[in-house]
């Protein structure tokens, strides 16, 4: 193998575990399309959060994760009720009013 393969041969074994994990863990019993977009969401928000450079892009991944995270509250054995959805439209919506103050370069 040619040098620095190992990395990217652990990563696709990795990636490739995580996706049967999903698609065994995930995709099976109450509430398939509810948890399969809320894992997704989450997963790709807080991916957004990380890398995020600029505030604007990084607000909106939060607000992302606050409705992904009241979408998520549907899955219990019991009605969550309207507080969690409530909330994170609260969230999103005070994400979006967040003035953004960008570096002018130097």
């Amino acid at each position: 193998m040619p040098p620095g393969s190992t990395a990217r041969l652990i990563s696709a074994m990795v990636g490739g575990i995580l996706s049967l994990w999903v698609a065994a863990s995930v995709t099976i019993g109450h509430g398939i399309p509810l948890r399969f977009a809320s894992l997704s969401v989450l997963v790709l928000m807080a991916a957004r959060l990380l890398q995020g450079q600029k505030a604007l892009p990084v607000l909106t991944a939060a607000a992302g994760l606050a409705l992904a995270l009241a979408g998520a509250s549907a899955l219990g054995r019991t009605s969550p009720g309207l507080a969690p959805y409530l909330l994170a439209a609260v969230i999103a919506a005070g994400a979006s009013f967040l003035p953004v103050a960008e570096s002018r370069g130097g």
